[in-house]
């Protein structure tokens, strides 16, 4: 949570926050970008600012990308499991602007994946046949595709079983990050001194998570550069 600073624009008009809690409650579970769009017609924005229009996010994040480029700092996801050198939460500075620099490199031009045509071709063919043989779970084999092509592109690990536990792992990280990065999911990232806490505490759930979330890190880190290595 941040306040206004003496001398700096007000924030735009938003729903009345309750004491300590703020706007916490407000944070929709399910649903978010419709309910969000929502809110956003009625100029909502305390500590969260809603863009809801494509020329919004455009003239901010786009052209004004120096000043609004950071990214927020969640400790459910930073502190707690560790996932504050991942690339999405990584703070803006010489780091993360290596980090990109690299990232755009390998995979950020038309010709610079041109090298991973052969392999996306025959994944794409391998999700076709596991469509045609099981069609009732397109879903599990999207997983499967997408996990497969990312561990190939970077690690140089092809998937021969669709069961392989390196794709399991993958799709778990994925997951965490999805639950850690939800607005509102973890109320110690507005509270941070919940963390704190000690576990047999009751509603302090979240700590365990976070070891569980943690474990998951290092294994999805640790994993794949162990096959690189041998």
């Amino acid at each position: 949570l941040h306040k206004k600073s003496r001398g700096l624009l007000p924030f735009p008009p938003g729903p009345t926050g309750w004491p300590l809690l703020g706007n916490i409650p407000d944070f929709p579970k399910q649903w978010a970008p419709l309910i969000y769009a929502d809110i956003g017609k009625n100029a909502p924005g305390h500590h969260f600012i809603i863009l809801n229009s494509a020329k919004a996010a455009s003239d901010l994040l786009d052209k004004r990308g120096a000043v609004y480029s950071n990214r927020p700092y969640l400790t459910m996801a930073c502190d707690l499991p560790g996932m504050n050198d991942y690339l999405l939460y990584l703070q803006y500075g010489e780091r993360f602007r290596q980090s990109r620099k690299l990232f755009h490199r390998t995979i950020g031009t038309g010709n610079s994946i041109t090298a991973f045509y052969p392999a996306e071709v025959e994944e794409s063919l391998h999700f076709l046949r596991n469509v045609l043989k099981h069609p009732e779970d397109v879903a599990i084999h999207v997983r499967r595709s997408v996990g497969a092509l990312i561990l190939r592109i970077s690690h140089g690990y092809i998937v021969e079983d669709d069961n392989d536990p390196m794709v399991s792992l993958a799709q778990q990280a994925m997951e965490n990050l999805s639950l850690v990065g939800t607005p509102g999911a973890y109320p110690v990232d507005h509270l941070p001194f919940l963390r704190l806490l000690p576990e047999w505490l009751p509603g302090t759930a979240f700590l365990r998570d976070a070891k569980h979330f943690h474990r998951v890190v290092i294994e999805s880190i640790t994993k794949p550069h162990q096959f690189v290595l041998h």
